[in-house]
């Protein structure tokens, strides 16, 4: 974004930018974080070293290598930001559960006037959109999360190139993150649930969530360099999920950064009640189909073995006749699949 000369910035100064409304309509107001001066450079620690710490924090530094293969180079180098990714794969959340509870304490603050039924109504129905729930179409719940998969600050970095901040800024109740660090803020909010002794209970619940949908956009760097899309869907306990994460991604040789449909891969991490835990990659390459469905359990392998006709036939009805499907059994490490997927395809002209 072209600012002209501004005396109290140097070239390549990193700068805080804060979107404001003046009389004369949306501005970005720039102000100049402090200049880093050597020493405080020769101790700002790099990102293997925050990797380290994160994964001794966690337990997990025997998964050194997978999580220098997830974590993106570009990821910001302080611990937040990196432990948030990596819980991605080495916890379970139950964050459908939690934003069905922030529902519901906020519908209660409505009914009282600590806040708009308007904005209530609206988070209402961002949960209802994102969320696996019951009877509700997984494919739309998907596409919705695909539709909003542009984060709040992506959206603005976009509106800064076209200069259409109004435009872009009417957009944000839309975004589920964006509308959930509003109501964690808001003032008259905490004061109503302090009153409750719902305060605490509601503020960590909300830090939680933040903090996995936080790790997902982050997750998501990898787009920078090949089209990749993540994605980790919430869902309610009579959906039979326990775990759904999604990876899609194409190779370099995809037009631009826009996915290719027939020369594509997706993995799938998903944990159901009654088969437990499975790695699903699927491989599209010229249009032609390739799955591999691994199993923890050796019961569940053999379950889904007998299955095999139909899995081809659904993916014959997806559009990928005659597709090839194996099986085999799986030991369980998501962290290290995710970082042997990252590995094998990462770069990758799967046209080839």
């Amino acid at each position: 974004m072209p600012v002209g000369d501004i005396p109290q910035l140097t070239p390549g100064q990193v700068v805080n930018g804060e979107i404001v409304r003046a009389a004369a309509g949306l501005q970005i107001r720039l102000s100049p974080q402090p200049v880093t001066t050597p020493q405080d450079a020769a101790a700002a620690a790099s990102l293997p070293q925050v990797l380290a710490r994160v994964l001794e924090s966690l337990s997990a530094l025997g998964a050194a290598e997978d999580a220098a293969r997830v974590v993106h180079p570009s990821m910001p180098a302080n611990e937040a930001a990196v432990r948030s990714v990596l819980s991605l794969f080495l916890s379970d959340a139950r964050t459908g559960a939690e934003l069905e509870l922030l529902e519901g304490l906020l519908s209660d603050a409505a009914q009282t006037g600590a806040l708009t039924q308007q904005l209530a109504d609206r988070f209402g129905l961002l949960v209802s959109t994102f969320v696996l729930a019951g009877e509700r179409d997984w494919r739309a719940v998907l596409e919705q999360w695909r539709r909003g998969g542009r984060t709040l600050e992506g959206r603005l970095a976009l509106a800064a190139q076209s200069g259409r901040l109004d435009e872009i800024l009417a957009e944000a109740s839309d975004d589920l993150r964006g509308l959930l660090m509003r109501v964690r803020h808001d003032a008259a909010i905490a004061r109503y649930l302090r009153g409750q002794g719902r305060l605490r209970d509601f503020q960590e619940t909300a830090d939680r969530v933040l903090d996995r949908l936080a790790g997902a956009a982050l997750q998501n760097l990898r787009s920078l360099e090949q089209p990749y899309f993540f994605v980790e869907v919430p869902f309610l306990e009579d959906t039979g999920l326990e775990r759904l994460q999604l990876h899609f991604m194409s190779g370099r040789g995809a037009a631009g950064k826009r996915f290719d449909p027939r020369n594509a891969m997706v993995a799938i991490d998903v944990s159901l009640s009654q088969l437990g835990d499975l790695w699903i990659v699927l491989r599209i390459a010229a249009g032609e189909c390739s799955c591999v469905v691994r199993a923890a359990s050796a019961e569940s392998l053999d379950v889904l073995r007998g299955e095999k006709a139909g899995l081809v036939e659904s993916l014959a009805a997806a559009g990928y006749p005659g597709a090839q499907v194996r099986f085999g059994l799986w030991e369980g490490d998501r962290l290290r699949e995710l970082g042997q997927f990252m590995r094998q395809y990462a770069g990758v002209d799967v046209r080839a």
